[in-house]
């Protein structure tokens, strides 16, 4: 039997059919389902038969613009969803961008087509019919129904499969730096995503920057969701004259009939080779329509998971786990910035024992400066060796080892004062420990009085002289230099009869040397050093200054990590100087051995680093000096930082902006994230938007140790 049936009367017979249906399968085909009339026609007593296997489900939609995923609502993607999740539940789903068939089966002897989508326009009753003239044709002829299936059977196999892990569609308009997105979900900012390419060799990887919620059926839309206007006509129509109290009455509560609409940016193309994965640019936009899908947590893990290490994971995306490229960190420097409780310490330790005690094995010593005592053999589980250097006198004087130093303590010397200053430090460095200063400071004492003799300019102290001469009228007896100048002035004017040129310059010449000589022998020089040198002398004589070392060096020679105990020292500038008296010690031994063809790997763990390279502080801090040193040399001899603040302000930039990889905790100051927007590669305008919002824990990943800025969960 067949009748013509309309959407002033379909409704009841559709839910009759599927109801009465024992076994078998349910088949639906429409161009959009509302959730309402899905759930209208799959009632509560078929869901029941789906779930217990009895019946099974497939269904079939058009996705292929935007207001596709408008009309056909979220709800439909959860209640199907919802479905699936019994183990003995058969349904599947797929959709076609260019669908348009209305088809509805129970299983073999019963089947409606028509012009009438699954909405609350297509199907309806006599007391409350759908709002749109519909006709189509109700069957119960077997053969008919076979010949439905059978069509049904061929738009199935060229649709394309709609699974679980979709997460939306690309919407108008795509470029190859983003696309918006329609979500069948909530889209949470920071997810990676994945879309193929055309061809769907490639996979091209992107970001949510931004997320968004719309519902077309609220009073008011403070701003445009979206930056294509004709897009946005799909989503609003003629909502601005809908009657406000009764938009908010018909949208309070539903959640599922939202629409979801994210920002992407598109990361990379990725393409998998029997090398492995490569990766380039994204130069083609993937196409409109295109299904969005939560990235693969493998290919998530090959770019973010280089050391296959489990200290943090992505914080959108967690079931991938998140792990620097320890190479670059120890060769470019490494930065953990954060307010205090935001995690930072906790994160250190964790990639202590995750990582660095691994490395440690292979070739590389550990040095931790410990100001408050943290970093205690029971707060990290490794083998932790204590070196302190006690508090003392000589610990109060900055310690100064080559010109580099004096140049950055006292400031720049000219060529004379600077060949001094070498001259003693020569001299002095190979005496016995405790006589270093004692002799440089008489050495250079000594050899500033030489050096003015060799300074001084003689030939303008002769000239001097002559000119007073050549005013006397005759030889002065009682002023044995002024007697010998007189001499040397008036034989000088007898040369002058002497035709040949060459003849007459040499005697002039040699009458020259023998009067500068008695010139010499004549005057006294007293104290005659400049300014400068007698600065550096007094500095090392009340006691300003040492050349003496602490020979920590030697304390951490071996393989492994060690721990700077500062927690007996009081000042300030007594630590500032211990560490940079090791820093200077490990930096030289590095250097020297890497010349020599060996290596003294080191990485310096420096805590609350604001305190030992202070941007506002002068240039007499020793510690910042080779803090900066090592930052901007220290990679070419395997010498690393890894420095710790919570005011990276504070820091100085010429250290901080070495620090090519950063975890960036949760930052609250605003000079503090400025600090940050001006140091840091690669951190866009929406993670610093981000910062001050962080939880404990939560940390942004960038630099070069990463593939790209991510944000992240470090594991407890």
């Amino acid at each position: 039997m067949s009748y013509v049936t309309s959407n002033e009367e379909n409704l009841q017979p559709i839910i009759e059919a599927f109801k009465t249906l024992e076994e078998g399968e349910i088949l639906i085909s429409s161009g959009w389902i509302r959730s309402e009339t899905l759930r209208k026609v799959l009632g509560s007593e078929v869901q029941r038969k789906i779930r217990a296997g009895k019946i099974s489900l497939r269904l079939l939609v058009r996705i292929g613009a935007p207001v596709d995923i408008k009309i056909t609502d979220p709800g439909v993607f959860s209640f199907i969803k919802n479905l699936q999740q019994s183990e003995k539940a058969d349904v599947k789903w797929k959709y076609s961008p260019s669908h348009h068939a209305k088809v509805y089966v129970a299983g073999k002897k019963w089947a409606m087509v028509g012009s009438f989508n699954l909405t609350g326009g297509g199907f309806g009753t006599e007391e409350d019919p759908g709002s749109n003239p519909e006709a189509g044709i109700v069957t119960t002829a077997v053969k008919e129904v076979t010949s439905i299936r059978k069509r049904f059977e061929k738009m199935w196999e060229d649709a394309l499969d709609l699974d679980q892990a979709i997460n939306g569609f690309v919407a108008n308009k795509s470029e190859n730096s983003g696309f918006w997105m329609i979500g069948v979900k909530a889209l949470p900012a920071g997810q990676f995503v994945q879309v193929f390419s055309d061809n769907g060799e490639e996979i091209v990887i992107g970001k949510i920057e931004k997320s968004y919620r719309y519902h077309r059926e609220y009073h008011q839309v403070d701003e445009n969701p979206l930056l294509d206007s004709d897009l946005m006509y799909y989503f609003t129509g003629k909502n601005e004259e809908q009657n406000r109290l009764n938009g908010v009455a018909d949208s309070a509560g539903k959640t599922d009939y939202q629409l979801n609409i994210a920002q992407v940016k598109l990361m990379m193309s990725v393409r998998e080779t029997e090398k492995g994965f490569v990766f380039n640019p994204v130069n083609i936009p993937p196409a409109v329509a295109s299904p969005v899908f939560k990235a693969d947590p493998i290919l998530l893990g090959k770019l973010f998971n280089p050391e296959n290490s489990e200290y943090a994971v992505l914080e959108e995306n967690r079931e991938v786990a998140v792990s620097f490229d320890d190479d670059e960190i120890l060769s470019k420097h490494f930065a953990v910035i954060g307010a205090t409780g935001s995690g930072k310490s906790y994160f250190v330790k964790k990639y202590i024992t995750h990582r660095l005690r691994d490395l440690v094995k292979d070739d590389l010593r550990v040095i931790i400066v410990d100001t408050h005592g943290e970093y205690s053999r029971d707060s990290i589980d490794v083998k932790l060796k204590t070196i302190t250097a006690k508090e003392g006198t000589a610990l109060s004087a900055v310690p100064l080892r080559s010109i580099d130093d004096f140049k950055e303590y006292f400031g720049s010397p000219t060529s004379a004062e600077k060949k001094l200053i070498s001259r003693a430090l020569g001299k002095s460095v190979h005496t016995s420990k405790g006589e270093r200063e004692d002799i440089f400071v008489r050495e250079l004492k000594k050899d500033s009085t030489r050096e003015a003799y060799e300074i001084m300019d003689w030939n303008m102290v002769l000239e001097d002289l002559a000119a007073e001469c050549r005013e006397m009228e005759k030889k002065p007896s009682n002023k044995p230099i002024m007697s010998s100048v007189w001499v040397y002035v008036n034989e000088l004017q007898d040369l002058e009869c002497i035709s040949d040129k060459k003849q007459r310059e040499l005697l002039k010449e040699r009458l020259k040397e023998k009067v500068l000589k008695d010139i010499k022998k004549a005057v006294k020089i007293e104290d005659t050093s400049s300014p400068y040198i007698q600065g550096v002398i007094e500095a090392f004589e009340n006691g300003y200054c040492r050349l003496e070392t602490l020979d920590l060096v030697e304390k951490v020679k071996l393989l492994g990590f060690y721990r700077l105990d500062l927690t007996a020292v009081d000042e300030a500038s007594v630590r500032q100087n211990i560490v940079g008296d090791l820093m200077q010690e490990v930096f030289i031994r590095a250097k020297s051995n890497m010349k020599n063809g060996g290596s003294f790997k080191t990485l310096f763990i420096v805590d609350e680093a604001q305190n030992y390279a202070a941007e506002i502080a002068s240039g007499k801090i020793s510690s910042k000096k080779w803090m900066k040193t090592i930052a901007s040399e220290g990679r070419k001899f395997g010498v690393a930082l890894l420095v710790m603040t919570q005011r990276p302000a504070y820091v100085s930039k010429d250290v901080l902006s070495q620090c090519s990889t950063q975890a960036i905790f949760r930052l609250i100051n605003q000079g503090d994230i400025d600090q940050v927007a001006g140091t840091v590669e690669g951190v866009s305008e929406y993670d610093l938007l981000q910062l001050p919002m962080f939880t404990a824990g939560q940390a942004l990943f960038t630099g070069v140790g990463m593939y790209m800025p991510v944000r992240v969960r470090i594991l407890e």
